[in-house]
């Protein structure tokens, strides 16, 4: 099926909407298109966003792989990605950085849509969906595996908060593995590991003049294959389009409905909390391989139930907002939910009672409803690390 209609335009390719080619939009890109003097030739697509394209292009003069973000050009004055990542790049010795998308290069790259910021970061492999998706059915990491990624992204988090960041965005899908084969791999090797580029025309009719701020073909998206996580390596936070400091936070908060925290659905005052309620989420569905709370139709007010449900009553601040009707329990407090989830399966459970009564302990001090009274990413990884050095 075409991917989008545009003023009489089609592409048959399941990309990026053709509408965002326009005046603010996406950078229109060809293979081989060369950046910043020449020195990053594009050879491949990694995949795409509401606000950036990815690609897979080759240092020339580094000689090495890496991945080239061009974000649309409406998010040039207001885009925070490249001032979070220039914070991080002045404090890359301490511990937890080695888990951050790492900034290898930045420019402004002017187009037909306009201007363009374009990130150099490091090419990375498979997210822990995917992981999941294509090595274990949807269901959970193993034991070995989850253990590490939490005490990364715990790591990592706390980092960020030390230098006064949200991520604003903490999910698996920003989890990903790293793969340093990538880079170093020849172009050969990386098309062979990802797959010959295919295109597909934009073709139609214009209702106005064709104009080069469209794209004469779009490229399917490679698929990096899945890491094994057998011989796992470090994992690195990514995406960092909806971070912020104290003096940038945004508007509204872009987060996936079912991890947003009640402050949130509650439009009360949110700050970097949020991540804290995130990561607890986040360890939930790593361990467990599902979210703690259901995200078919889910709306502000349903999960707000779920939360009272499983997790108790609201802070008074907050009581005269969300009628509750307390002869309704018919849910699993959250604790329950994680021991039916871990313990229910047909094969031996990977972790122990006692384990999960830890666990959950966690999870449970992380999504406390007051955000003042969450336990800081730095304790969380303290006591993670207690139990699963």
């Amino acid at each position: 099926m075409p991917s989008d209609n545009v003023k009489g335009l089609l592409c048959d390719v399941e990309a990026e909407p053709l509408a965002r080619y326009r005046q603010g939009g996406y950078h229109p890109v060809r293979l081989g298109d060369l950046f910043k003097n020449g020195r990053y030739r594009v050879i491949h697509k990694l995949g795409f966003g509401g606000y950036s394209t990815v690609w897979a292009a080759r240092d020339e003069i580094a000689n090495r792989n890496v991945a080239l973000k061009i974000e649309t050009s409406e998010t040039f004055s207001t885009s925070r990605e490249l001032e979070i990542l220039q914070i991080c790049s002045r404090s890359q010795n301490e511990p937890g950085s080695e888990y951050i998308s790492k900034l290898l290069d930045a420019f402004r790259h002017d187009g037909p849509n306009g201007s363009h910021h374009c990130l150099i970061l490091d090419i990375l492999g498979s997210n822990v969906p995917a992981v999941l998706d294509e090595k274990f059915e949807g269901a959970s990491l193993p034991r070995e595996v989850a253990t590490a990624v939490i005490k990364e992204v715990l790591c990592g988090l706390s980092y960020l908060h030390k230098q006064e960041l949200a991520h604003g965005d903490i999910h698996t899908g920003n989890i990903c593995f790293s793969a340093p084969s990538l880079a170093a791999a020849t172009e050969g090797e990386l098309l062979r590991i990802l797959g010959s580029a295919r295109i597909g025309e934009v073709y139609g009719q214009l209702e106005q003049s064709h104009t080069q701020g469209i794209p004469e073909y779009l490229v399917w998206p490679s698929h990096v294959p899945v890491t094994d996580v057998s011989t796992r390596t470090p994992i690195k936070i990514i995406d960092f389009g909806q971070s912020f400091t104290k003096s940038t936070k945004p508007r509204t908060l872009k987060t996936p409905l079912v991890l947003r925290p009640p402050e949130v659905l509650l439009d009360d005052d949110w700050d970097r909390h949020v991540d804290l309620w995130a990561a607890g989420c986040t360890i939930f569905e790593l361990i467990t391989g599902q979210p703690p709370f259901d995200s078919i139709m889910a709306t502000n007010e349903t999960l707000l139930q779920q939360m009272i449900e499983s997790i108790g009553e609201l802070p008074p601040m907050w009581q005269d907002k969300v009628p509750h009707d307390h002869s309704q329990k018919d849910t699993s407090t959250l604790q329950e939910w994680l021991e039916e989830l871990v313990f229910d399966v047909d094969h031996p459970p990977e972790f122990r009672q006692e384990e999960v009564k830890e666990i959950g302990s966690l999870i449970g001090q992380l999504m406390r409803f007051n955000p003042s009274e969450r336990i800081s990413a730095g304790e969380a990884y303290r006591i993670w690390n207690s139990h699963f050095p």
